[in-house]
């Protein structure tokens, strides 16, 4: 096979990759933003946020994201 035609089958296989990969892109639902907040209390909450971000992370279906306030007993 000589530059050309190499060229020229590199080219034809790529076009017709790239749609399908669109396509695919295209049927992906949008990523759920999700907010834990958590801090401190009288039960085991960094327990809690490890659990629930250990349910919803694996599905891949969301984008999560923790915040701490009060981090202990002692903070404003």
């Amino acid at each position: 096979m000589n530059n050309s035609t190499w060229l020229k089958t590199l080219f034809a296989i790529s076009s017709l990759c790239v749609p399908m990969f669109c396509v695919h892109a295209a049927n992906q639902p949008a990523s759920i933003k999700v907010l834990i907040i958590d801090g401190y209390s009288n039960h085991d909450w960094q327990r809690t946020t490890r659990l629930a971000r250990g349910i919803l992370e694996p599905t891949g279906l969301f984008e999560i994201a923790v915040s701490t306030a009060p981090a202990s007993t002692n903070d404003p």
